[in-house]
Order: C-alpha cells, then sequence, then structure tokens
C-alpha cells in the first residue's frame, strides 16, 4: 500500500540546524499525506511514515469503539489480530492510562498503568509511552495514536507528534466525511445487526397465504339457452348483453324444410280422413267394407302423430325466453348461418341481480383455496375500491386455459353491501388462504420451484 503513495520530495538547503531539517521532515510528511486517497493508504502512513521525525520504535493507530480503545494498526504488521496477548495487553494498559489521566495527550513509562500480573508489563521491550488523541468529539476524542520507545520522551519530540496527529486527524476526517472509521464502522456494526434482528423477527410474523387470479364478474345459476333441434341458425334477434323478457324470441332457426314438412304431414292427415269417411260411408252399403275401417282409423291417427310433430318441430324453429335476464353470448356473426347439434349451448340467460366471481386460479396457487376463503376484487374499472367476496365453489381438477396453462374454475359470492357491479367486468382478486410464517409466504414459490426441478 505504501507503494501507492507517491512522495513529494522536498529537498533541503545545507543546513546543519535540527529544527530546521524536522520542520522540512514534517512539510514533506504533508505533502505526502495530501496526496493519500483511502482511508486504508492514511492508516497506513500513520503508522510507518512518520518514525523518523517523531522517533518512536513503534506506534499504533487507535479507534474508539463503544467505551472502549480499540488497536486497528500497528506500525510493520499487516494485520492486527484482536486476541493476540501482547494487543489484549495493549489496550488494556491504554485504556486503563486514559481512564486515570482523561482525554489530553499523555506520557508514562512502564509498568506505570499495567497491570503487574501480566508478563508483557515486564518482557515488553518499550517502555516509554506517548498517547496523543485526536479532537474530541461530544467531549471523548474519537481516537489517536499511540507512540513508544525505548526510552522515556522528551519535551522537544512532543510538539512535533502533537501537530503530525492534529495533520493525520484533519485528513481523516475529509476522506470520511467528519466522522472518524472507529464510529462509522460501528454504527455500521449497529444498524446490520438491528436489520438482521429486525428481519429475524419479521419473518416469523404470521401473514395470510395470499395468490393472484384473474377475475370476471359472472351470473350465478344462468338459465342455458341451447339449441332444441339440428340444424341452420337463421336469425340472432337479441344483441349480446342485451336484456330480456320471458317469452322473448331469442334466435330462429332456418325453417324451409320444417314447414315444408308440416304442411305435408297436414296434407297426409287430410288424405286419411277422407279416406276414412268413404268407408264409413260405404259400410251402409256394403258390410264388407267395415272391416277396412280399423285401417283407415289407424292410418289417420299415424298422419295426425306425424302432423303434431312436424308442428312441434315448426315450432321449436324459434325460440325464446323462459325467464327474464341479459343474453351473454359471443359475436351474433359466429352463430348466424352455422349448423348447430341439439343440445349445443348458444347462449345464456343471466340475472343482473344475482352476480358472483368466476375466478382462475393456477395450479401453482392450489395451497390458498378452501371453502369459504376470502376474496379481494379489484375491478380494471375501478381499481381503489376493491370487492369483498367469498369462495363458494371449486372445481375439482384444473381446466385448460387460453394461454395454455392449467387453472381451477372457482366461483366467490359477492358481499351484501358491494356497489353495483356491471356483468362481464374484469380485474385482478388476491384470495387470501390459511396464515402463515412471513418467511414462508416469501420463499413458498422458491421452495416449490427447487423441489420441481431438484427434487429435493
Amino acid at each position: 500500500m505504501n507503494d501507492q503513495i507517491k512522495r513529494a520530495r522536498i529537498t533541503p538547503q545545507p543546513e546543519g540546524d535540527n529544527k530546521l531539517k524536522n520542520a522540512l521532515g514534517l512539510l514533506q510528511l504533508e505533502a505526502e499525506i495530501r496526496q493519500i486517497t483511502t482511508v486504508d493508504e492514511l492508516e497506513y502512513h500513520m503508522v510507518n511514515a512518520s518514525q523518523d521525525q517523531v522517533g518512536y520504535e513503534q506506534a499504533f493507530l487507535v479507534y474508539r469503539i463503544g467505551r472502549r480503545l480499540r488497536i486497528r494498526a500497528a506500525s510493520a504488521i499487516v494485520t492486527v489480530e484482536r486476541n493476540a496477548p501482547a494487543i489484549v495487553w495493549l489496550e488494556k494498559t491504554l485504556n486503563t492510562a486514559v481512564a486515570e489521566a482523561g482525554p489530553d495527550p499523555l506520557q508514562w513509562v512502564l509498568p506505570k498503568h499495567a497491570d503487574p500480573a501480566i508478563d508483557d508489563t515486564t518482557s515488553y521491550p518499550f517502555k516509554g509511552f506517548f498517547w496523543v488523541p485526536f479532537a474530541p468529539h461530544k467531549g471523548r476524542p474519537p481516537g489517536g495514536l499511540l507512540f513508544v520507545r525505548k526510552g522515556p520522551w522528551f519535551d522537544r519530540q512532543k510538539p512535533l507528534a502533537r501537530h503530525l496527529v492534529d495533520t493525520y486527524d484533519h485528513a481523516l476526517r475529509a476522506l470520511t466525511g467528519k466522522r472518524h472509521p472507529g464510529k462509522t464502522r460501528l454504527a455500521r456494526k449497529v444498524i446490520l445487526a438491528t436489520a438482521l434482528v429486525a428481519l429475524a423477527l419479521a419473518s416469523i410474523l404470521p401473514v395470510p397465504l395470499t395468490a393472484l387470479a384473474p377475475a370476471t364478474i359472472t351470473g350465478r345459476d344462468p338459465a342455458v339457452v341451447a339449441a332444441p333441434l339440428e340444424g341452420v341458425i337463421a336469425e340472432i334477434a337479441v344483441s349480446p348483453n342485451q336484456p330480456v323478457t320471458t317469452g322473448q324470441t331469442l334466435f330462429r332457426f332456418e325453417d324451409t324444410e320444417l314447414r315444408n314438412a308440416h304442411q305435408i304431414a297436414r296434407q297426409e292427415v287430410a288424405v286419411a280422413e277422407a279416406e276414412l269417411a268413404k268407408l264409413r260411408s260405404g259400410s251402409f252399403l256394403d258390410p264388407s267394407v267395415a272391416r277396412d275401417i280399423a285401417t283407415a282409423e289407424a292410418t289417420l291417427a299415424v298422419a295426425t302423430a306425424r302432423a303434431a310433430l312436424a308442428e312441434q318441430r315448426l315450432n321449436r324453429a324459434t325460440v325464446t325466453a323462459d325467464v327474464d335476464g341479459v343474453a351473454i353470448f359471443g359475436d351474433t356473426r359466429d352463430l348466424v348461418a352455422r349448423p348447430v347439434a341439439i343440445g349445443e349451448q348458444i347462449m345464456e340467460l343471466v340475472d343482473p341481480a344475482r352476480l358472483e366471481v368466476s375466478l382462475n386460479i393456477a395450479i401453482s396457487d392450489q395451497a390458498v383455496m378452501a371453502q369459504d376463503a376470502p376474496v379481494r376484487v379489484f375491478l380494471d374499472a375501478n381499481p381503489l375500491a376493491p370487492i369483498e367476496a367469498q369462495i363458494t365453489r371449486i372445481s375439482y381438477r384444473g381446466t385448460l386455459q387460453d394461454d395454455g396453462t392449467l387453472a381451477y374454475d372457482v366461483r366467490a359470492q359477492i358481499a351484501a353491501n358491494a356497489p353495483a357491479l356491471t356483468l362481464g367486468a374484469r380485474g385482478m382478486a388476491s384470495i387470501s388462504g390459511d396464515t402463515v410464517p412471513l418467511w414462508y409466504a416469501v420463499l413458498r414459490r422458491p421452495l416449490s420451484w427447487l423441489r420441481q426441478t431438484t427434487g429435493f
């Protein structure tokens, strides 16, 4: 990292004055500090670049983390091991000294402020300690630099060390936005821990398992109008979504053949009646003719039945409404001139006062389907006014939809206090199922996909 710091070399004039040399060395350090662009580079520079000017054997960069001072970096050490015995001892000694002496710069010689029961107190090679804190923040310094050397510190070294620490403090605040990294890291840790705890608590909150499905307003128990006979539709007498009344003509079949058949049947009845009358008149003159009367009566009966059937079929050629309602069917052009079979559905008659919601719930959302499950319908025409409903009927198997997917046909009864609705209105419905933990509601689909894909 030190290679990334481009030193601005200042060539001093030949001068034997030590003060001038120290001043020039300090200017050189400050020039280097101004070129630093990252916090990591600055921290490295603090503990490695000022040894000649300050005269220390080893330097430690210290930040206040919570209530205690913690060593962040040290001279000639790439990474500080937090649990190393020497680091633990140094932090304990420094915290004890600062607690006893206060926030000002502090100088002491071992074993002062150190725990005599710890071996490092006697074995540590550097006895002279000099603590220079950063500028206080809210009454306490956010950190500082700890310099150590073999012997005690001289008065001429202290002003230079303090000036250098102030320079580092200013540069550190400039790079971190007025906050020292120690406080920033602590704040990040607190925020992260708080977020994790909040996320863990939120994940166990009970929420209803929900699913979305396309919804359509349809009629409840509509009257199906089917083809009463086999033939070709000649005319549709009503328009789609047109209100109709009982007895009103809905559509007509092509009846040319039916009329001809009816006419022929009537002629056959007339012929049979004439034949029977002739036999009855002749039986008075010729008793042998009486035996043909029974045959003629049977022939008349058959002809009469055929005529009645032909008339009935002719009457069925015109289909009328059995109940009041709204005629529901597709495009009129799709029905006219189209041959239909007996019993084929042509249209439905829906009572506009008896409506329900038709839902197409995907197979993957089967978990939310339950009898009496609550439903909220958001119609495209008015999405800000949801319609409350309740599931009343569920198909036992899925049906193929227009988009090629399988879905269950589910019906829901609309609440009594719902506003007036338009038949055929569409929208989306939210179906609420059983209560589950939030984590399951969020991960249900990914877990289902993983299980179906990997079999895990």
